[in-house]
């Protein structure tokens, strides 16, 4: 198991800790993530996992820090427009990533709450990896 960093743990920084590299993303990221807000928690700290662009890691991100008991209150959104992250661009029917009010809403439709959309995906290039 991969735990955060402890110097991340003793380094203030508003009361909260980075969690680098823990993310859906990355193998058992979301299992390592929660054993990390529960070791922040013994510290008196939250956490904020890595969600780098809006595609499905930052979905899972936002389901993630709903269901942690310790999470903190932010969630890290990509910047980045459509010449950094093109792929990124109409991925999903809707707006799952959108900000009001400074919130976002955890989408709670079955799954992982969205739906990708079938013009993204007739236009996507895939490529397939044989070990």
């Amino acid at each position: 198991m991969r735990l955060t960093r402890l110097e991340t743990f003793t380094t203030p920084f508003v009361g909260f800790v980075k969690a680098t590299a823990e993310d859906g993303s990355f193998g058992w990221g979301q299992v390592s993530t929660y054993h990390a807000d529960i070791t922040a928690e013994v510290f008196h700290r939250q956490i904020a996992p890595h969600a780098a662009n809006l595609g499905m890691v930052t979905i899972c991100t936002m389901h993630l820090l709903k269901a942690l008991p310790n999470a903190g209150k932010y969630l890290e959104l990509s910047i980045e427009g459509p010449d950094y992250y093109p792929w990124q661009e109409g991925l999903f029917l809707g707006d799952p990533c959108r900000v009001e009010d400074g919130h976002v809403t955890v989408p709670d439709a079955p799954g992982w709450g969205v739906e990708v959309n079938p013009d993204w995906l007739s236009r996507a290039r895939w490529r397939e990896s044989v070990v």
